[in-house]
């Protein structure tokens, strides 16, 4: 990961047009094997080892690399890059022919956020350099790295004009999403980590699809790398705008978000959630047991064949709007006039695809469940509905809630429901999490 340039040498990886080639770009160069196998087995990342190819051959003027010699403070032990490969990463920058500046070789502090939302500090022993194609290449890179100036930096790096004018502001950044689905699923795509302009998208694509390919020929797996490493920050991009997506839900509860964007990113749809609380009906004290439903979002209005005259006869008898039957009876049609009524062609065809899902559901549930010591009644499990719809919940809350007392509870009483409740959350906040790990390494 390159620290000197943020914004741009990790925003947008690798791409050139015309018009940067235009600005001095040299003619491409074949690299020796023997070069390419000492980037290949260095300690730089995929990115930083596409980067020094693209640099040596003359299609990039100038990059920012760099490799962590040591880092420590997260996990167990600490991870060093043996010193032999830290000698022979350093040995060939200096020996590539590359004009280079080296810019940092000491440690420093960082962080991040783990997908289950824990925030990890690390220290680190790094080396990091400017190399560049050319002398001027160089002195141009330097120049606007001291200076700070981003856009001078996107130039300097050797990105179309149009892609920096757009990242300045000059120009109007593109959405990725707003791009032909061929397009944006390419595997050229999985290389560009930055925002495209809108009027040069297209040009500014071909170029990424030029330097993929020069890395693709050049070194396979370097290019195998990459495409892995992309398709890493594409999944993490889905789920961030998923989850984003979901949280914008009215009334979405909080403690929900995580289940239903972990099933949705991996094409299991949810309908409805909870989760969990303690309630006080009856003069007693219940836990509601947290849940999320699954159905796909085409449920019929119409559930039974002749569904009208029922509807009709039922809310004559019992007094109920024939709206509010309408509704309750696509949740569960407990009225006795619906036994044995023959659901129509179109719903039934929805059962099977809920249950099409609830088995994809059940796979990943049943590989969770394996070896999870837990006690059985907070064990998750999935349950048909009589509706058809599917919900995961706790087997102790196979009815939607678990009556624990009266309503008024002594102070010991209700600090075991707390417990009790918290330990359903935490199953399902595991589950997801679970997911949300299968979903990224796209196990």
């Amino acid at each position: 990961m390159n620290e000197m340039a943020p914004h741009f040498e990790e925003g947008i990886p690798i791409q050139e047009t015309k018009k940067a080639s235009a600005e001095g770009q040299q003619e491409k160069k074949e690299l020796s094997p023997e070069f390419v196998k000492e980037v290949e087995n260095s300690a730089f990342d995929p990115q930083d080892k596409m980067y020094i190819l693209l640099v040596k051959a003359g299609l990039k003027p100038a990059a920012a690399v760099s490799f962590n010699a040591r880092v420590w403070g997260h996990g167990k032990d600490e991870r060093y890059v043996p010193e032999d490969i830290t000698q022979e990463s350093t040995d060939m920058i200096e020996n590539s022919g590359l004009f280079r500046k080296i810019e940092a070789n000491g440690g420093d502090r960082l962080g991040f956020t783990t997908p289950e939302g824990e925030d990890v500090e690390y220290n680190r022993e790094h080396v990091s350099y400017l190399i560049a194609h050319t002398q001027e290449d160089l002195d141009r890179i330097v120049l606007a790295t001291e200076q700070e100036n981003a856009e001078l930096m996107g130039k300097a790096f050797g990105y179309p004009e149009t892609a920096v004018d757009a990242f300045s502001n000059k120009k109007q950044l593109l959405n990725l999403d707003d791009l032909p689905k061929n397009v944006r699923e390419s595997p050229a795509m999985l290389f560009c980590k930055f925002q495209l302009s809108v009027d040069n998208w297209r040009e500014e694509i071909k170029q990424i699809q030029d330097w993929a390919d020069f890395v693709k020929q050049t070194s396979p797996r370097i290019y195998n790398e990459m495409v892995e490493l992309g398709m890493a920050a594409e999944r993490t991009r889905i789920y961030e705008k998923t989850e984003m997506s979901i949280e914008q839900i009215p009334h979405i509860e909080k403690g929900a978000i995580k289940i239903i964007t972990a099933l949705n990113v991996l094409d299991i749809p949810t309908s409805q959630s909870c989760e969990g609380h303690i309630s006080y009906e009856d003069n007693e004290t219940r836990i509601v047991v947290p849940f999320v439903e699954l159905s796909v979002p085409t449920q019929p209005e119409k559930r039974f064949v002749g569904q009208e005259k029922l509807v009709q006869k039922v809310a004559k008898k019992y007094g109920v709007p024939v709206e509010d039957v309408r509704t309750t009876i696509l949740h569960n049609a407990h009225w006795e006039e619906f036994s044995g009524a023959e659901e129509a062609k179109e719903y039934k065809e929805w059962r099977r695809q809920n249950k099409k899902i609830s088995k994809k559901a059940g796979k990943f549930l049943q590989e969770f469940n394996k070896d999870n010591a837990i006690p059985e009644h907070v064990r998750l499990t999935i349950n048909e509905q009589e509706a058809g719809h599917f919900d995961i919940s706790n087997i102790g809350g196979r009815q939607g809630w678990q009556s624990v007392g009266e309503k008024d509870l002594t102070p010991k009483q209700k600090a075991e429901t707390a417990e009790q409740l918290a330990q359903y959350q935490w199953q399902l906040d595991a589950f997801a999490n679970f997911l949300r790990r299968k979903y990224s390494t796209n196990k």
